[in-house]
């Protein structure tokens, strides 16, 4: 039997989280906690939560300045699974020091809330059994992409390069590069976003740019545009959480297929069937990354090519565009 906790409540909803499920609501409030919206909804269910006049159910839409009392009963959620897992994992390259593969779409890197396993760490504790050795060290994870993002990641293979290279990426000594696919069309052939980011108060699983949020610059570059869909180079001087669909958004540029983000809307996807156009996942690639070397310091640079998928959408936009970059 799972061991339990209980968590007293006692929050008045406000007017941001109007109209919020119960469940939606707190899921987002605790994610420490709730560790899915369906293991919040279990957890509602099994527990004792009122406004105090009724019980509340999972469904429960919230009014602003309703309060929410009671016991949440909290079973022990799934603990991360590092047991070495085989699966797809195409090698880039790998020496004494680094690995740097080609993550595909869809993995997510690390294990953690609602993915405790089938994770790209996974994958790389069955190739590279000595990674075992790096626990202590994250096991030699020094950067990460989104689960639907795919592309260039770098591990270090030795606690010497773990340090050294969690440094270079702290400095900014690294020089990433992205293509994506967005709905609409820039005013721009290039710009540079500089806009803070922060987690956005009515959704705890998103980011926004805010005046008090982190630091954060982009550089976007149009390469293509077809119709109401265009292609971007992308480069991310700073590295914060979503930070290239965060500010890509907040341009009315989501990148298409981004859920979160605003990118697979109703009329985005009467559009892109209209355009016979199959859009398997968010369209974010991870095309290139520079690194200073931990043995040499000297640069290296990795690519990787687009994946099938992306390829086939990125390739029917360019033949089509309407836009292109002029020659150098």
């Amino acid at each position: 039997m799972p061991s339990t906790k209980s968590v007293s409540i006692d929050i008045v909803v406000g007017p941001a989280h109007e109209g919020l499920r119960l469940d939606q609501f707190l899921y987002q409030r605790f994610p420490e906690l709730l560790v899915s919206r369906a293991y919040a909804a279990r957890t509602i269910r099994t527990s004792c939560l009122s406004d105090g006049q009724r019980r509340l159910k999972p469904a429960t839409r919230l009014k602003a300045g309703m309060r929410i009392q009671g016991i949440l009963h909290l079973d022990t959620p799934p603990q991360p699974d590092y047991a070495p897992q085989p699966g797809e994992l195409p090698i880039l390259y790998a020496d004494s020091e680094i690995i740097v593969v080609n993550k595909p779409a869809g993995l997510v890197v690390h294990p953690g809330r609602a993915h405790w396993n089938n994770t790209l760490l996974n994958r790389l504790l069955y190739h590279f059994p000595d990674l075992q050795q790096m626990e202590d060290h994250r096991f030699g994870l020094v950067h990460r992409l989104d689960k639907d993002t795919s592309g260039v990641l770098v591990i270090a293979r030795t606690r010497h390069a773990h340090v050294y290279l969690t440094r270079a990426f702290a400095q900014r000594h690294v020089q990433k590069t992205y293509h994506t696919i967005v709905w609409g069309v820039p005013p721009w052939k290039e710009t540079e976003i500089n806009a803070p980011i922060g987690r956005d108060p009515r959704n705890r699983l998103r980011f926004t740019t805010v005046a008090h949020g982190k630091p954060a610059r982009t550089y976007c570059r149009l390469l293509y545009r077809q119709g109401n869909l265009s292609c971007l180079e992308v480069k991310p001087y700073t590295g914060r959480t979503h930070q290239i669909r965060v500010h890509l958004a907040a341009l009315n540029l989501p990148i298409l297929g981004d859920t979160l983000y605003g990118g697979w809307t109703k009329p985005i996807q009467e559009y892109c069937q209209k355009m016979q156009l199959s859009i398997p996942r968010m369209l974010l690639h991870a095309s290139q990354l520079t690194i200073p070397h931990p043995a040499t310091s000297t640069l290296q640079t990795f690519h990787a090519e687009f994946p099938e998928e992306f390829r086939q959408i990125w390739t029917h936009l360019a033949e089509n565009a309407s836009t292109r970059p002029k020659p150098e």
